[in-house]
């Protein structure tokens, strides 16, 4: 049966949709026992936000409209009341949150300042200990040097670390301190280690002979001469600093020593052996004699080639002049003689003699005719 409401009574259920109550809501109040003020009060109600539990007192026709108003207003009232006692609630949990809150923070930064703390007692009672295995060491000149050789023990814990010495350098005579040092994030210890870089390298002598014989009377002995050079690795060319032991010429055989002492006082020596040998007896002088030609007499003051030879005689060059053969030509004793001879033989007088340079050491023959 379809219900009929008063024009009233239908704007009333219009205002309901309007409002945004569903078609639910609505049908509490589209009754047409309810007139238009009493459907006010209920769709009030309902937007207002009370459920049918709450409205049931006056969800009933025979309330007249003016209770529905009082007891509408009762219960906002009530709700009010409701609200602000879940505001305080909510303030209150809040506020218990917060203060938990905050006490979990200042346990948490209590809790990181204790180990903090700790830490860094811990680190400042680390004990740090570096132990080396000589306090001071030699190195040869140029030798390499590598510190951690030098380390019989350390401490070697978390957070604990060991920076060894810089380089060094070992081409200079001199000593030097080595700085060890052993740290952690808070303090730090050193150990000190002397290192001596020193030359016990002799020098090198070379010499350009080893042994050598010399003519008794007629060749001197030169310490020099049979120096080839003296060299040191640090101190260079000490040549000039080169000392030999004397010479005794009566001697027929004798041992020279060559010696040498660099800045750091290491002593060199070599050895040459001296022989000394009598002198040969005098070039006998080999003139050629014509056994066709009378002898005469040759005057001094005159150059042989001023002579002719007779007629009918042997030609023989009587010209007067000299040669030399020198060893350095590729002649030797025996063979620059030998040459001295056969080439004087085609002149009427000569001599062959040896010839010596300024240490007496014989270079060649001159042949002088």
């Amino acid at each position: 049966m379809e219900m009929k409401f008063t024009n009233a009574q239908q704007r009333e259920i219009d205002e309901g949709y309007k409002n945004g109550l569903t078609t639910d809501q609505v049908s509490f109040y589209s009754n047409p026992q309810f007139d238009n003020l009493q459907m006010k009060q209920i769709r009030l109600a309902l937007q207002d936000g009370y459920d049918e539990k709450q409205m049931q007192s006056f969800l009933n026709p025979e309330v007249p409209w003016e209770s529905m108003q009082h007891f509408r207003e009762s219960l906002s009232n009530s709700n009010m009341i409701d609200e602000q006692a879940e505001t305080k609630v909510r303030a209150r949990k809040l506020k218990n949150m917060f203060s938990g809150v905050l006490i979990l923070v200042l346990v948490f930064v209590l809790a990181v300042g204790i180990y903090v703390a700790n830490r860094v007692y811990s680190i400042l009672n680390q004990e740090l200990q570096i132990d080396l295995k000589q306090d001071e060491v030699t190195l040869q000149y140029g030798a390499a040097f590598n510190p951690m050789l030098y380390v019989e023990s350390y401490t070697q814990e978390e957070n604990v670390e060991l920076i060894l010495p810089d380089e060094i350098d070992t081409s200079m005579i001199c000593d030097v301190d080595v700085v060890y040092l052993l740290k952690n994030q808070l303090k730090s210890i050193t150990e000190t280690m002397k290192v001596h870089i020193v030359d016990t390298t002799p020098p090198d002598i070379i010499l350009s002979n080893q042994e050598v014989t010399l003519t008794r009377g007629e060749q001197s002995f030169v310490c020099k001469a049979y120096l080839s050079n003296a060299m040191d690795e640090v101190d260079g060319d000490l040549t000039s600093e080169v000392a030999c032991t004397d010479i005794d010429e009566s001697l027929n055989e004798q041992t020279v020593v060559y010696s040498v002492k660099d800045c750091s006082g290491n002593t060199a020596e070599k050895k040459l052996k001296v022989k000394f040998v009598d002198p040969p007896e005098p070039e006998t002088i080999i003139v050629y004699k014509d056994p066709m030609v009378p002898q005469q007499p040759i005057n001094p003051t005159k150059p042989s080639q001023d002579r002719k030879p007779s007629s009918g005689s042997t030609s023989v060059d009587r010209t007067s002049g000299s040669q030399n053969f020198m060893f350095s030509d590729g002649y030797d004793m025996d063979s620059g003689y030998q040459a001295c001879i056969a080439a004087g033989s085609a002149h009427g007088a000569y001599s062959c003699t040896p010839l010596q340079n300024e240490e007496g050491i014989y270079i060649g023959y001159r042949l002088d005719y």
